[in-house]
């Protein structure tokens, strides 16, 4: 996803998740290490108190992980 729609789609999260609103997404393995991987969990960082990455699922081809996210941040 290109930078900016990522920077849109998890300002819009934020902007209508409630306070005790969870939000989550499935991330490959591979592209975990990489820098629009490292970007993304930054962005999370940004907006959310708590963030946390699963295990790997090795199960899942490709391997992948899920981030959760929660607590928003509200921007001002």
């Amino acid at each position: 996803m290109a930078p900016e729609k990522q920077t849109a789609t998890l300002d819009a999260v934020t902007k209508v998740l409630s306070p005790s609103g969870r939000f989550a997404t499935i991330a490959y393995r591979q592209s975990s290490g990489t820098a629009p991987g490292r970007r993304f969990v930054a962005a999370l960082r940004q907006r959310f108190a708590l963030v946390e990455r699963s295990p790997i699922i090795w199960a899942n081809i490709p391997p992948a992980v899920i981030h959760h996210a929660a607590q928003p941040l509200r921007q001002s």
